[in-house]
């Protein structure tokens, strides 16, 4: 997960797809569920025309390092070798920052 929030906010727009520990799956949809279409091995540049928020998230009252907020997460619609493709917010970052930014740990099923 991401130590610092830095998602793409223009869309349609310019994404940075990192690979995490190991890879980040593509998917035909905006879902876990849905079927894995590819997997980004390496930092790739995207280009998102649209956003769809699939779980909200809502920060504690009493929020603290116990209890930190959590993002909630959006899917990235893509192009992925020539294919309608979808990839999880928390998987991106704004090319701005590029992925040298983002950190993660093992985040199983993206």
């Amino acid at each position: 997960m991401q130590d610092i929030t830095y998602y793409a906010t223009k869309i349609p727009g310019k994404i940075d797809i990192c690979k995490g520990e190991n890879f980040t799956n593509i998917r035909s949809g905006p879902s876990l569920s849905a079927k894995i279409v590819g997997k980004v091995t390496s930092n790739t540049k995207g280009y998102a025309s649209r956003v769809v928020l699939t779980q909200q998230s809502f920060e504690p009252a009493n929020r603290s390092s116990t209890n930190p907020s959590k993002d909630g997460l959006a899917w990235y619609q893509i192009i992925w070798k020539g294919t309608t493709a979808w990839v999880a917010s928390n998987r991106t970052i704004d090319p701005e920052y590029g992925c040298k930014s983002w950190t993660a740990g093992p985040v199983l099923g993206y």
